[in-house]
């Protein structure tokens, strides 16, 4: 136990700075939806419908023409597929070989959006807001969340952050019941200071814990799939050059390439396509994945287009690597299991419980050494009392377990019953450690 309690003190002073940096920059981020449609001056009404794949699909032609018609001198190097948002998303380049090959994983060229529903075209480039530092301000919290301000391999660092954060987390539980043998849950020792902190540092760790542990968890798995997924379009575009060698420059249409895969993929959605140019072998390259789980583009399969010396249509695609498609489904635990207002104000309000607890260890472990030192630390008003092992964990694991079903339901594959039963959970949480605090007064 000794051991634990010096892991959990060390590891905890080496990354609560960082884990408190991803708190208070992850707060803003969970609204950063409602905050830039409060802040774009465009019709917010029109970016709230929902559409199918199919539906979004069938409108690229039209949208097309739209863009041929306001942006003449451009060409499209790549299409999205956004349903939750109910528009098409158009990348789009220049016709000189400067601006050339903009595609779709570049993130360069100008992204114009196409919302079918009203035939209307968007210029993200040009968007204007009411408020720029408000606008700003949201920038930098992403900057900062993602990378601390810094580059991309600082994504790396970031995730051994979150590594060691984990490891905080899981050597609070080890230690937790050395440290609750004469305390009931959420009853705050008042005796001094010192242990006034540690009193709300456990109660309110053990409310938070299953949510900020999963969140340190899915943040590694988000850093592994970045590096990971790179990998991943590295090889597989070696590997389509190696298996389509023998095709020509592909001079057909987008439809017919798109209808080749409809019909060679039918159990599979469509998220995007990047259009031919030299830097891709002048192939299309589709994003697909299966229609369980399709709620980022980031995550989709590879498989590439292109035609052979007779004209027929060739495909090639190499399944991502099975750590990439595990890590791709447990970092929805970060990103796609909070799309409610509801959920968003409860994780909001954890992310700030989250701070707390970070704060009070801090503070809390400055008292102890401050009052060691000095000889002021007061233990005479210990119970005499030593609670049992089931009465120490009884309480903690149900809110534990309860968070962890919280958790889980809200993700996409579960629906919509699931962010309801989830927004009930969480209610039952928050209710048990508001009645024990009360009832241990």
């Amino acid at each position: 136990m000794r051991y634990w309690y010096k892991i959990h003190k060390w590891v905890s002073l080496i990354c609560a700075i960082f884990f408190l940096l991803l708190c208070i920059t992850g707060l803003p981020l969970l609204f950063k939806q409602e905050i830039s449609n409060y802040n774009s001056l465009q019709n917010t009404e029109k970016v709230q419908r929902t559409a199918s794949y199919a539906e979004l699909w069938s409108a690229v032609n039209a949208g097309e023409r739209l863009i041929q018609q306001q942006y003449p001198h451009k060409i499209i190097k790549a299409i999205t597929a956004e349903p939750s948002e109910g528009r098409i998303l158009f990348r789009l380049a220049g016709r000189d070989d400067k601006e050339n090959g903009a595609g779709l994983h570049l993130g360069m060229g100008s992204q114009i959006a196409y919302y079918p529903q009203d035939n209307m075209l968007f210029d993200w480039n040009s968007e204007k807001v009411k408020y720029a530092a408000l606008a700003d301000f949201m920038h930098e919290m992403h900057v900062w969340h993602i990378r601390m301000g810094l580059g991309k391999d600082a994504m790396l660092f970031l995730g051994f952050m979150c590594f060691l954060s984990l490891i905080c987390l899981i050597s609070g539980l080890f230690i937790y019941k050395a440290f609750m043998k004469r305390t009931y849950f959420a009853e705050i020792d008042k005796r001094n200071s010192l242990s006034k902190y540690f009193g709300w540092h456990k109660f309110l760790g053990i409310i938070s814990a299953t949510w900020a542990a999963l969140l340190c968890f899915s943040g590694i798995m988000i850093v592994l799939f970045a590096f990971g997924y790179n990998a991943y379009m590295h090889t597989a575009s070696m590997a389509a050059v190696n298996s389509l060698s023998g095709t020509a420059k592909y001079n057909g249409s987008f439809s017919q390439a798109f209808v080749f895969m409809q019909q060679k993929y039918p159990q599979r959605n469509i998220l995007a396509v990047e259009f031919p140019d030299r830097k891709n072998n002048n192939q299309y390259i589709f994003s697909i994945t299966d229609k369980e789980f399709s709620a980022s583009r980031l995550k989709a399969q590879l498989a590439f287009v292109g035609e052979d010396t007779k004209g027929q249509l060739q495909s090639f695609t190499e399944p991502m690597p099975l750590y990439l498609s595990l890590a791709g489904k447990l970092m929805d635990l970060h990103l796609y299991n909070h799309n409610n207002i509801v959920l968003k104000i409860i994780w909001a309000v954890l992310d700030i419980i989250t701070i707390i607890v970070i704060l009070t260890g801090i503070i809390g472990w400055g008292k102890k050494k401050f009052s060691l030192v000095a000889g002021n630390a007061d233990f005479s008003a210990f119970s005499l009392g030593v609670l049992s092992k089931r009465m120490i964990w009884q309480i903690p694991l149900i809110v534990m377990g309860l968070s962890l079903l919280a958790m889980l339901l809200p993700l996409p594959v579960f629906g919509r019953w699931g962010t309801v039963v989830a927004i009930v959970l969480w209610d039952i949480v928050f209710l048990i450690g508001i009645y024990h605090y009360l009832r241990n007064r």
